[in-house]
């Protein structure tokens, strides 16, 4: 990610992620124009990047990913909710797709389970043909770059 910041940490008393999204937050404002407008609604909502709040990306466990029917490539994206923190699931529809790259980590040593895992953070920047969309996991990232995306969280039935 360009912005937001995505660091392994250790100390004398943890080992853990920092998460910095104000870098990001401070350029967003400048870059936000520059955004299709469901990229930009998104990516402005202001429970995006609170930490607590049920609609925050933090936290959320990638479900599914599926290419959709129609004109122009697309790509669907559901997040399941984190059990403690979300009262919603989100979807994210992705139009226009031009690229895709999931990455994952040798995750041999590690104490997180095989995958991507979590949502830590994302990042949505302008682009020619549209935006990228950067989605950082605690084992992997999935980097997309699309003409726009559309964002719904819905109720998860239980």
């Amino acid at each position: 990610m360009r912005h937001v910041i995505v660091e392994w940490r250790e100390d004398e008393y943890v080992a853990s992620f920092w998460l910095d999204p104000q870098p990001y937050l401070d350029v967003l404002p400048a870059l936000s124009a520059d955004l299709p407008p469901g990229a930009r609604a998104f990516v402005l909502d202001p429970a995006h990047y609170a930490f607590g709040d049920p609609r925050c990306v933090k936290n959320l466990k990638l479900e599914n990913l599926t290419f959709s029917d129609g004109p122009s490539p697309g790509l669907v994206a559901v997040f399941s909710p984190n059990e403690w923190m979300h009262t919603e699931s989100l979807v994210l529809e992705y139009s226009g797709v031009s690229a895709l790259s999931v990455q994952v980590e040798d995750q041999s040593e590690e104490e997180y389970p095989l995958g991507l895992d979590r949502v830590l953070l994302d990042e949505l920047l302008p682009a020619s043909a549209g935006c990228t969309h950067e989605i950082r996991f605690t084992c992997g990232s999935l980097v997309v770059s699309c003409a726009d995306l559309d964002a719904r969280w819905r109720t998860v039935s239980g």
